[in-house]
């Protein structure tokens, strides 16, 4: 004979099991996003203003928001523990209308939320209108909004601002990191590495290529772009080892197409240098944000040709260079300092301190580095001296080499005559140079008040 025992008393029913089931996913979900009192204090400055039917309950008229905020900042004085939860901070809250309008700024539904303004109306007392809020409204389903908004604010956050990483190659060791032909806008070129990073870390951030050459060394930023994709990579068999003998390829979109420019003295490198342990480790990920803004200000394109230039007299000069100029390093370096880039372009910079000598001015897509005396009038040797070179923001460098402006010795700016009053307020002028010009610099400058000021 079989005996059936009823436990009800002690064994649940499937939908008590249900149940059980959802608030442990809840709380599984909640305990995920570990809201402390900081993360609630980020979260709430992220929150919109204004929360509409959460601010038409009865209640004092400062903005609810602020309210939120410097009860939370305040929380850890007091008797109130330092490292309370934001549930328990949450849950602390006596004030109904606050309640709705953290539920209401981080977007749970209008019917939620109605119900819960209407739970206010049937109740005298505040605590109990408060508790009441809170069974509608519980934490729970707050946080798990207010981790949509986190995660939504971080996408874009990643979208609109990629990650930034370096790579070395070892001139001496490996040979020239771009061989052959110049390479242009688009095309894809690879940089391995033996770190296990994971494709979603590294699609569609910023690779900044440099190279090293020579005792002591010298670099050059010789490349960038975007990574688009990766690939395995054997790694060589004097580096293999048991469960590590591959690495990834890393497949990367040109957009920094200039020659390789040498960045050994400028004094963003020499912090980047320090922070990499020397390339050390040859592939990292770079998070200095002044680094960032400095490669980020590099010109993109191998010729930057301001609009005020004439180009038929640019185009008949390097043609003159390509037919007249035999030696390949000079012709390069005739071509680069014709254009203001290259090394000519990093000497200038490095006299001059990366910033306009008038106006101060250090973002470098709007700089140029261009000639004192005109190339026209100068020789091989003037075309490259850096002393020849003077560092401008486009607009003064537009009215330098127009002769509508020229400096004294001191470095006091001289205005043409064809420049109104009217306009010189517009452009900004009078100015002059922020450091007193060089005996070498005095020289150029005696040219150009002579023969190109008008």
């Amino acid at each position: 004979m079989i005996t059936i025992l009823h436990t009800s008393a002690t064994v649940p029913t499937i939908g008590t099991r249900l149940r059980g089931f959802r608030r442990t996913e809840v709380a599984r979900k909640t305990k995920s996003t570990r809201w402390t009192r900081a993360a609630l204090l980020d979260g709430l400055k992220q929150l919109p203003d204004r929360a509409p039917i959460a601010e038409a309950l009865p209640g004092a008229d400062a903005p609810l928001k602020e309210r939120w905020i410097d009860w939370v900042s305040n929380y850890s004085r007091g008797r109130q523990k330092k490292n309370a939860s934001a549930r328990t901070i949450y849950n602390r809250v006596q004030q109904p209308r606050w309640i709705v309008w953290l539920a209401e700024a981080s977007g749970i539904n209008t019917r939620l939320i109605r119900k819960a303004t209407n739970s206010v109306a049937r109740h005298v007392r505040r605590q109990t209108q408060a508790k009441e809020v809170r069974r509608i409204l519980p934490w729970s389903l707050v946080a798990r909004h207010l981790e949509q908004i986190r995660s939504s604010r971080e996408v874009d956050s990643s979208r609109q601002s990629p990650k930034h990483f370096v790579g070395y190659h070892n001139r001496d060791e490996q040979g020239p990191y771009l061989k052959g032909d110049t390479v242009r806008q688009g095309d894809e070129l690879g940089f391995v590495t033996a770190k296990p990073f994971r494709e979603d870390t590294l699609l569609n951030q910023r690779l900044w290529v440099f190279e090293g050459v020579g005792s002591p060394k010298r670099y050059h930023l010789v490349s960038s772009g975007l990574i688009k994709r990766l690939s395995p990579w054997k790694r060589p068999a004097v580096y293999r080892k048991r469960g590590r003998q591959y690495g990834k390829r890393i497949h990367y979109r040109v957009d920094l197409t200039q020659d390789a420019m040498e960045v050994t003295d400028l004094p963003w490198f020499k912090q980047l240098l320090r922070q990499q342990q020397s390339f050390r480790n040859g592939f990292n990920r770079l998070s200095d944000r002044n680094i960032i803004r400095s490669l980020e200000q590099l010109p993109r394109c191998t010729v930057t040709i301001d609009l005020t230039v004439d180009r038929t007299s640019l185009v008949a000069d390097l043609e003159q260079i390509k037919k007249g100029v035999k030696d390949r390093t000079t012709r390069k370096a005739l071509i680069d300092a014709r254009l203001g880039q290259g090394q000519f372009r990093v000497a200038v910079e490095k006299l001059w301190e990366s910033a306009c000598g008038v106006t101060g001015c250090r973002v470098s897509a709007v700089l140029r580095a261009s000639h004192i005396k005109p190339w026209s009038q100068s020789n091989n040797q003037e075309r490259l001296d850096p002393e020849n070179g003077i560092l401008l923001a486009a607009h003064i460098d537009a009215l330098f080499d127009q002769g509508l402006i020229t400096f004294s010795d001191d470095g006091a700016m001289m205005i043409s005559k064809r420049i109104s009053v009217h306009d010189r307020k517009l452009l900004g002028l009078p100015g002059r140079l922020r450091c007193p010009p060089t005996k070498a610099q005095r020289h150029f400058l005696g040219h150009h008040r002579r023969d190109i000021f008008e």
